[in-house]
């Protein structure tokens, strides 16, 4: 089992160094900014060098893809505003063949080919700020269905109401499959176990304001 890399803001610590733990040791990777979300390479492997690597979600900056190694950079993939800011996404999620990575932030998910670096393409969940339609707010928690040659992912996001979680497929793009209502209107922080009738068995919610969940 791949134990967890910890990744801290810059200012918390000095230059890369190692962490003794038990059973197995860690490494801290300082970056500049707090971290939003981080994410395995899906095959990653200590015996395979090539694969063994992470996603960063680092406050406003490019979605980073850094060796678990070592913690150098190996590529990076942007996502920015109207204003040209850096946005770092609350979530990602690799698709089944870990071909692309999506990522989600307010009101839209950014869905990049893993081997091009750079800008990615903008799926919007919204029609538009004002719009009560589309799944609206910050996309907190993505997952694939687990079924190779599936293409259908959920997506969460952390505004409290009854229908924030909505099934998408890759091929139908921004237009959602369908929307997963009846639970109690609080913010979603995880989706997963995606059942294939395409309905998540388990979630996690956040009810409390003052309450920060872990999405890990």
């Amino acid at each position: 089992m791949l134990s967890r890399p910890m990744l801290v803001p810059y200012c918390a610590t000095g230059p890369t160094t190692e962490i003794s733990t038990t059973p197995s040791p860690s490494k801290v990777f300082a970056q500049p900014s707090p971290i939003l979300d981080f994410l395995w390479f899906p095959t990653a492997s200590i015996m395979d060098p090539a694969s063994f690597c992470f996603m960063a979600s680092v406050r406003e900056c490019p979605v980073k893809l850094l060796d678990a190694t070592d913690g150098r950079l190996r590529a990076s993939y942007r996502i920015v505003d109207h204003r040209e800011r850096q946005i770092a996404p609350h979530s990602m999620a690799f698709n089944i063949t870990a071909e692309r990575l999506y990522c989600g932030f307010e009101d839209a998910i950014e869905v990049f080919d893993v081997n091009r670096p750079g800008e990615g393409t903008r799926l919007p969940t919204t029609p538009s700020k004002k719009s009560k339609d589309g799944l609206k707010g910050i996309v907190s928690a993505l997952a694939f269905v687990p079924s190779q040659g599936s293409d259908i992912y959920a997506a969460g996001t952390f505004s409290p109401t009854n229908s924030n979680i909505a099934m998408f497929s890759e091929t139908q793009g921004a237009e959602p499959v369908m929307f997963v209502s009846g639970g109690p209107p609080s913010g979603v922080t995880q989706v997963f176990n995606l059942l294939q009738c395409l309905i998540p068995s388990d979630t996690h919610t956040c009810r409390s304001n003052s309450t920060l969940c872990d999405h890990i």
